[in-house]
């Protein structure tokens, strides 16, 4: 494969690995017979100030000595020429009468017009149609820069050389393209643990059970449910559970394939449960209860598709109802003003 130079060359190098480029582009059809192909020459944008499809084609009938060009040839080259923040490049991709991709080379050129970089891909053409012929003339040598990390063995001499070439070698195929990490999907399950602050007269253990489902790539709606059991009051004849359901959405503020961040909030209802151990009970039972919460959520992915989950709610309840007992006015309890129930869960995600 190449890649584009990290330094300047010396004038002498950059025509000997132009010359090894262009005669291992050829290499294809050195021991050949001769064959007619199409030339599909396309300039993309920027790239206008380059040769015409028709000047290329003229100018590798000349050096050919015949126009090795049909418009029904069954084998083609391909070129698309544009411009770069480095000047021009030239890809090129030769294909076989079944339209295989049989290889495919890159020229590079840092000149400040596109002649340079026209005159080389002229030879590229010449040397992959009729390498013997091509080489019947001594090349013209143009200020390239190969793409090659690696050049081939070369020899060059001052003065008009002789050019020693690499052996004739087949084009490299393509790599296969590396498959997709199954990163965290945006839609996902979770069974979450956590720990009620605030929402009944003592830290309680949680059970919430969420789903999202992605609409954008970084924005889930969420429907989620929260169980905190009855736990006692400070006084011990009195305890308070708690029953809700959400609906909301998370917003992801950090998106990796291992790890997600993401700002989340809802709007939460449902019933705080009163149980009256001892003395008469007015009206024990279950008390509509509203809020809204938003928190932080991260979930880190174990493996494809499952994840791990670490975050908090942050309640503001807006029923606030006190309990008190007749007689005394001391009130039993009352949810605080914020709320909270930090979790850990394990969950399943999906595209």
């Amino acid at each position: 494969m190449l890649a584009e130079p990290r330094r300047a060359l010396p004038t002498a190098t950059i025509a000997g690995w132009t010359l090894a480029l262009v005669a291992t582009l050829g290499a294809g059809a050195a021991w050949a017979e001769p064959e007619p192909v199409r030339l599909s020459w396309v300039r993309g944008r920027g790239a206008e100030a380059c040769p015409s499809a028709d000047r290329v084609a003229d100018d590798v009938a000349r050096r050919l000595g015949r126009s090795p060009f049909s418009p029904r040839a069954p084998r083609s080259i391909d070129v698309l020429v544009t411009r770069t923040d480095a000047g021009y490049r030239a890809e090129i991709d030769v294909r076989s009468g079944e339209g295989a991709l049989v290889g495919t080379r890159d020229l590079a050129s840092d000149g400040p017009d596109c002649a340079a970089l026209g005159a080389a891909a002229v030879l590229a053409l010449a040397l992959a149609i009729d390498p013997a012929a091509a080489l019947a003339a001594p090349p013209p040598v143009a200020a390239i820069v190969p793409v090659a990390a690696q050049p081939p063995p070369l020899l060059v001499a001052p003065g008009p050389p002789p050019v020693a070439l690499p052996p004739p070698a087949s084009f490299a195929a393509p790599p296969p393209p590396s498959p997709a990490s199954p990163g965290l999907g945006g839609s996902s399950v979770a069974l979450r643990g956590g720990v009620g602050l605030g929402l009944v007269p003592q830290p309680s253990p949680g059970l919430g059970l969420v789903g999202a489902v992605g609409v954008t790539r970084s924005v889930a709606i969420t429907a989620e449910g929260l169980f905190l059991p009855e736990v006692r009051a400070s006084d011990g004849r009195f305890g308070f559970g708690l029953t809700a359901i959400a609906i909301g959405a998370c917003v992801d503020v950090l998106h990796r394939d291992e790890i997600d961040l993401a700002a989340c909030g809802a709007v939460w209802g449902g019933a705080l449960h009163a149980v009256v151990y001892a003395l008469i009970p007015d009206a024990p039972g279950d008390f509509a209860w509203a809020a809204v919460e938003i928190g932080p959520r991260l979930r880190v992915r174990l493996a494809p598709h499952v994840h791990a989950e670490l975050g908090a709610h942050v309640f503001a309840p807006l029923v606030r109802r006190p309990f008190v007992v007749e007689g005394h006015a001391d009130t039993v309890f009352r949810q605080s003003v914020i709320a909270a129930e930090p979790f850990l869960g394990l969950g399943a995600n999906f595209r």
